[in-house]
């Protein structure tokens, strides 16, 4: 959304269900508050000419990556100053209950994930002074020197990464240009003249299988697909279940979940309006029930009608997924458009959380 005040009431709500504590309370008279929400700032360089655009989807990038689909965050690009900057204002509670922290060790993780995230998007990240706990002296000495064999061997990933179109590709080229490739249950590089072979996730998270791979995605220009389908999947079917069919009724899983979902579909595609999420809804409506007609003329004596009728039914259920999410999106922002949805939400999980407390406790004293 980018009404302040509905995002301001949606955050209070969600931090008052689970903290027990008003979200307004003033601050102590003597020692430290409760912390409300947590204030990131992601800046770039004017060296990077980037847009604020471009830099406004990073950050969401980084929101999403760093502290998952059901977390609450209000994100705000600023252009008043001769460095793009981001501010990131999160709520310390998602929508399903999970806390989140502001210590040295979620700072940390914050500021990697923000460099991987970058990366991706094919911005250098700065280099970080001095010597993490994670970095043996030997290392941090040879990498200032110039003479670190990790540090060689992540030079020449960086510079093929923009090259390739995947993984096998990328270690073919290494191994062509004098590297050792090991696989097995960890890869292991060796550099040209190198004593010893090193694991890969030893040269940081940014070198990490995964990492490299969307490193590759993002140059060859297929990350936006590859990310939107993820999407698609994990959303409804690790939120919501093993499949992606819906149904309202009789359904194990909270509206919260649901509305987590629907919310990390409509980023990732970025819907604006109602009328896309409809739009793309009646198109898969449509796409059904062509199908469904080439099915009912299949011609079932050919000798490939087998093999057709199996790959019409496959088309048909993946249509069929994809307009039970854009529907079950708009049936939820019908009910939204009634009322307060999210004070709705609030007072039925309340309820909820109340009656397991009270079955618990007739448990405990039977």
């Amino acid at each position: 959304m980018t009404d302040a005040a509905n995002a301001y009431l949606n955050m209070k709500a969600v931090y008052e269900l689970y903290s027990g504590r008003s979200f307004d309370e003033p601050l102590p008279k003597t020692g430290k508050g409760r912390v409300k929400v947590i204030h990131y700032i992601q800046s770039f360089s004017p060296d990077e000419n980037i847009t604020p655009e471009q830099a406004h989807r990073i950050a969401k990038a980084f929101v999403r990556k760093t502290f998952g689909d059901e977390c609450q965050a209000v994100i705000a690009t600023h252009t008043d100053r001769h460095h793009l900057h981001t501010h990131i204002i999160l709520n310390t509670y998602s929508i399903t209950g999970k806390r989140f922290y502001d210590n040295r060790h979620s700072r940390n993780h914050a500021r990697e994930y923000s460099d991987r995230v970058c990366l991706a998007f094919g911005i250098q990240p700065i280099e970080h002074s001095g010597r993490s706990k994670t970095t043996s002296y030997a290392e941090w000495y040879n990498r200032g020197r110039g003479t670190s064999w990790k540090e060689q061997i992540r030079q020449e990933l960086d510079r093929l990464v923009p090259e390739v179109k995947n993984l096998d590709e990328l270690f073919a080229i290494m191994e062509e240009h004098g590297f050792t490739i090991r696989r097995g249950r960890h890869l292991m590089l060796k550099a040209p003249n190198q004593k010893r072979a090193i694991r890969l996730d030893n040269l940081g998270d940014l070198y990490s299988l995964d990492c490299l791979d969307i490193r590759i995605l993002y140059h060859t220009g297929e990350l936006q697909n590859c990310v939107r389908l993820t999407n698609l999947q994990k959303a409804y079917g690790l939120l919501l279940g093993e499949t992606i069919t819906l149904k309202r009724e009789g359904r194990n899983h909270t509206d919260i979940q649901r509305l987590a979902a629907q919310l990390a579909v409509i980023s990732c595609e970025g819907i604006r309006s109602i009328g896309e999420v409809e739009g793309k809804a009646e198109a898969y409506r449509a796409e059904c029930q062509r199908i469904a007609g080439e099915i009912e003329k299949l011609d079932k004596s050919s000798a490939d009608a087998e093999k057709r009728l199996s790959m019409l039914r496959n088309q048909y259920e993946k249509a069929k997924q994809h307009f039970d999410v854009y529907n079950d999106i708009a049936q939820t922002y019908r009910t939204i458009s009634q009322g307060d949805y999210i004070s709705k939400l609030v007072e039925e999980e309340r309820k909820r959380q109340a009656a397991e407390k009270a079955r618990r406790k007739k448990n405990v004293s039977l």
